[in-house]
């Protein structure tokens, strides 16, 4: 990976970013791929310096062009990438967008082409009113990345913790710049081997071990312990302790693929997706928590290079109270540490608040195992479940790695922040996994349990920076104590964490499906406690969201709620929010938006999707004339939030007669109904097709490619999953 640099007398910067360098050159590792990107002769404006024209000096123009982000830039083949242009010294601020590769639409929007090798093109913006005058960046365009088809999931982390995300930023938002290589290759263990029958000593041979050891438990034994303490040892890279089931690894479930109950012996869990058992022999070891706080595994501080595989760990009795299936002793820290095909759950009825707690961790890996039945019921012991947590403590966190994983839990299945921190978590890659909630927890539906649990939401940021969530399938989520919203970024300083924020998120090719709301997206107080250190730069693109329905499922019915909180002290401006090329049917509100009237949020960009307009397209979210969207009106409460703002190239369906299309920005298309859309196959919430007919009046109208999401690269993205 490279970055481009200006190598002129002058480069581009804030003053002078109509000034087109004479040439563009690279570092020495890509020296071979320098190219003339259009501009390779002097075109400066600059006070002391002249443009030559066959030995005529020319006069200085008053207009300039400043292209945003100027930068050198990195996207994926295909990907794209919003450009926007501010054009001073004149009236008319129009501009003519050009690209030496790829396309690039009338509003900035910048469309990769497909490439199978590193290939450099130019994007630039030239003045309307005075052609001489324009301003140009530079884009890498890498070839797609393709997923593992057998083996372990590193697509985007080779051995020794390489990233390789095979860009810079997605849109807006920074990709990770650190990983987790989890292959067993990578995590060796060459010491001998500890065989350990059922109900043996366990923690003696955990204080025993060396770093290289393996513990090998009896498949099919059972240990009934307290808290089994990891201790710190001087482990690296090279010398990793393994803790597993004895089971040769013919009969469990080859790396890189999910481990499900039938590997314990349960061929069915009621209410969830069939597990399709091949064999129901028990082949994993089990963990039993006797305790009531945080355990059976807990790591003392310090404690690093464990590898666990083939285990189940649950509690041994229902009523029992459990924190944490697996975390850090109370303000400890571990690091260098992989969960690998494990079954972590609680019972049916009663609570167990999470799987696996991320506090004070770094370099975990949580990967192709299953997490079931984590909940919490209102006014017991426990508010918030989740399968895995983290975003607390006052150790530098990440990066962390959950892929592949059947993730079940009533609070938020995933979740980063919510509690007293002094770093925010980095580098988090969250991708391949199946977020469910049974609705059969849900009051009112077939088969419910009959106990109610708290339940919020799939997925939740308040405390992380740079989080790729990626080829992952999000089911069933309802009002059961917030708003049935299934992703949540919001960052949040309960009173002990001014370091916290949100920032630089990439969601793309995901589905979401039988919510009361897909994304709520905001920058606000929690209570009365501080501000959040910031909230910004998110790029959702390529998802799909149908069955978004206030009725069924208790929510909003809305598809994305973006706001900044109107009043409060030292509150960030929510802004660089990128929508594009998504399809969802929200059946109330397209876009809950509000914030204050000045200053307005900044960056909002909302292109080629198509969606569901709902009974209220675009509708405030609260407080009265103080509100920016007070005039629920499409494009004047927009207008009135946003700046810049970019709202086009979408198709709005079924928006109704109230709100006709003059009301709406430009440069967009409206479908009568769904049907008119010409989907392949239009099924809301019941597995339909929503890749565009080939008769579709509307295939050729997006920007580089159909409007909507990619439904092939979605299909490829979340094949498996489910």
């Amino acid at each position: 990976m490279f970055r481009a640099t200006w190598t002129s007398a002058n480069p581009p910067d804030a003053r002078h970013n109509n000034c087109r360098p004479s040439f563009l050159a690279v570092d020495l590792l890509s020296i071979s791929m320098i190219i003339a990107v259009g501009f390779m002769t002097s075109a400066c404006n600059i006070s002391g310096q002249q443009n030559s024209n066959a030995g005529a000096t020319s006069p200085q123009s008053a207009i300039a062009v400043i292209i945003s982000p100027s930068s050198s830039l990195e996207v994926g083949s295909g990907g794209t990438q919003q450009f926007s242009v501010t054009v001073s010294g004149s009236a008319n601020t129009s501009v003519t967008w050009s690209t030496s590769g790829g396309t690039v639409s009338a509003s900035g929007l910048f469309t990769a082409p497909t490439v199978t090798e590193d290939t450099n093109a130019s994007v630039i913006a030239t003045s309307v009113a005075d052609p001489t005058q324009s301003a140009a960046t530079s884009v890498v365009v890498h070839p797609a990345i393709s997923t593992n088809p057998s083996g372990p999931d590193n697509r985007y982390c080779g051995p020794g913790n390489v990233a390789e995300f095979g860009a810079t930023m997605d849109g807006p938002a920074y990709l990770p710049t650190n990983c987790l290589y989890t292959a067993l290759s990578g995590t060796p263990s060459p010491g001998p081997v500890t065989p350990l029958s059922s109900g043996s000593d366990l923690q003696s041979a955990i204080n025993a071990a060396e770093c290289g050891d393996t513990l090998s438990l009896e498949e099919g034994g059972v240990w009934t312990v307290g808290q089994l303490e990891f201790p710190a040892k001087s482990c690296d890279d090279n010398n990793w302790i393994t803790i597993r089931t004895s089971a040769p690894d013919s009969t469990l479930p080859p790396e890189g693929t999910r481990l499900t109950p039938c590997y314990a012996g349960v061929s069915s869990l009621p209410g969830r997706p069939p597990l399709n058992c091949a064999s129901t022999n028990n082949v994993l070891a089990k963990i039993e928590y006797t305790g009531t706080n945080s355990g059976p595994i807990l790591f003392e501080p310090g404690a690093n290079h464990y590898r666990f595989i083939g285990l189940e760990v649950t509690k041994q009795t229902a009523s029992t109270f459990v924190q944490a299936l697996a975390s850090a002793v109370t303000g400890g820290s571990f690091d260098h540490v992989i969960f690998d095909r494990v079954w972590f759950h609680g019972d049916a009825t009663h609570e167990t608040t999470r799987g696996v707690q991320l506090d004070g961790s770094a370099y975990v890996g949580v990967i192709d195992s299953y997490f079931s039945d984590f909940h919490c019921i209102p006014l017991g012991k426990c508010t918030d479940s989740q399968a895995v947590s983290g975003g607390g403590g006052s150790f530098v966190m990440g990066p962390y790695k959950v892929v592949d994983n059947f993730l079940e839990s009533s609070g938020e299945n995933f979740i980063l922040g919510g509690s007293g921190a002094t770093y925010s978590p980095t580098d988090v890659e969250v991708r391949r996994n199946h977020f469910f909630k049974p609705m059969t927890w849900m009051p009112g539906q077939p088969g419910f349990l009959g106990v109610t649990f708290v339940v919020k939401n799939h997925f939740e940021l308040k405390n992380a920076q740079r989080v790729l969530v990626e080829g992952n399938i999000l089911d069933n989520n309802w009002d059961g104590a917030q708003s049935g919203f299934s992703v949540v970024l919001t960052p949040k300083n309960d009173g002990s964490c001014n370091v916290c924020e949100v920032t630089d998120v990439t969601f793309r090719y995901n589905t979401i499906s039988h919510v009361g709301g897909a994304f709520q997206i905001a920058n606000v107080l929690s209570g009365t406690s501080d501000a959040a250190k910031d909230g910004e730069r998110y790029s959702i693109h390529d998802i799909t969201a149908d069955d978004i329905s206030s009725t069924t499922y208790n929510g909003h019915g809305v598809f994305v709620q973006i706001n900044t909180q109107i009043t409060g002290t030292g509150i960030p401006l929510l802004n660089n929010v990128t929508i594009d090329h998504v399809t969802a049917f929200p059946n109330l509100t397209l876009i809950n938006a509000g914030g204050p009237v000045a200053p307005k949020m900044s960056n909002f960009t909302f292109t080629n999707s198509i969606v569901n307009a709902g009974l209220y397209p675009v509708w405030s979210t609260g407080g009265g004339s103080a509100n920016c969207a007070y005039p629920d009106l499409p494009s004047t409460s927009l207008n009135a939030c946003f700046s810049p703002l970019i709202f086009s190239g979408n198709v709005i369906v079924a928006q109704p007669s109230h709100y006709t299309a003059s009301m709406w920005p430009l440069a967009n298309s409206f479908a009568p109904t769904d049907a008119a859309v010409g989907f392949v196959n239009f099924n809301n919430g019941n597995g339909g097709n929503y890749a565009l007919s080939s008769t579709s009046p509307y295939k050729a109208s997006g920007a580089g490619q159909a409007p909507g999401a990619n439904i092939s690269l979605i299909q490829q993205e979340t094949s498996g999953v489910y």
